[in-house]
């Protein structure tokens, strides 16, 4: 379901997908499709933040998981690449 702006019959502009599983975007489409900056939260908890090109992960973004963890840096098609920013929430018993 598609709650946002539209042009010639396309997502087009700012608006928010949601998918039946719970997955959910917030952002810039155009075409269509994903482009630009935008919000994708996963119905596990994960969310992506950051630029998209042609309904893809493309050029900087951070991915959060659910258990704490980031990614942070360049993606391309999907794939995170180059360097690489790892962020860990890690609780150690006291001693």
């Amino acid at each position: 379901m598609y709650d946002g702006e539209w042009k010639n019959d396309k997502r087009e502009g700012i608006g928010v997908y949601k998918w039946s599983n719970g997955d959910e975007y917030t952002g810039s489409m155009q075409n269509g499709v994903r482009n630009g900056k935008g919000a994708l939260t996963y119905a596990s908890g994960d969310k992506f933040e950051g630029e998209w090109k042609d309904d893809k992960k493309n050029g900087q973004g951070k991915l959060v998981y659910a258990s704490g963890a980031i990614y942070n840096g360049e993606w391309v098609n999907n794939e995170i690449t180059g360097k690489v920013r790892l962020h860990m929430n890690i609780k150690i018993g006291s001693l």
